[in-house]
C-alpha cells in the first residue's frame, strides 16, 4: 500500500510507482482529490495519469495482480461517501470500474 496525501500528479505517480515493484496480488494506492465542483472528473484524470504510467512503466509484473487505486474526498454535507476507487490493470483491455458505497452495499 501507498499513499500520497499532496495531490499533485507527480507526487502521486512518485508513491504509485513503488507498487510496481513490489510482489502482492493486490496493491492499493490511496491518494486525495480536492476539486469540490468536479471531484469526480479530477478522480477520472488521476485514474487515466496512473493507468497509463502503468503501462508505459511496468515491464514485469506478475498476472493476475490487482491494483487499486481510492481517491479520497471529504464527506458530503449529509454525510455521503464522496470517495473514488478504481481498479486497474497493467496488460489486455481497461477492466476499471468506479467501486461507490452503494455498489459495496449491493454485493
Amino acid at each position: 500500500m501507498e499513499s500520497e496525501h499532496d495531490n499533485k500528479k507527480k507526487s502521486i505517480l512518485e508513491d504509485f510507482e513503488k507498487l510496481l515493484y513490489v510482489r502482492s496480488p493486490l496493491k492499493l494506492m490511496m491518494c486525495r482529490i480536492s476539486h469540490a465542483d468536479d471531484a469526480e472528473k479530477h478522480a477520472d484524470q488521476i485514474r487515466d495519469l496512473v493507468q497509463e504510467f502503468m503501462q508505459k512503466t511496468c515491464i514485469w509484473y506478475t498476472p493476475g495482480e490487482v491494483y487499486v487505486l481510492y481517491c479520497v474526498y471529504w464527506l458530503g454535507a449529509k454525510g455521503e461517501n464522496r470517495d473514488y476507487a478504481f481498479r486497474l490493470q497493467v496488460n489486455g483491455p481497461l477492466e476499471y470500474a468506479s467501486l461507490t458505497s452503494e455498489r459495496f452495499e449491493a454485493i
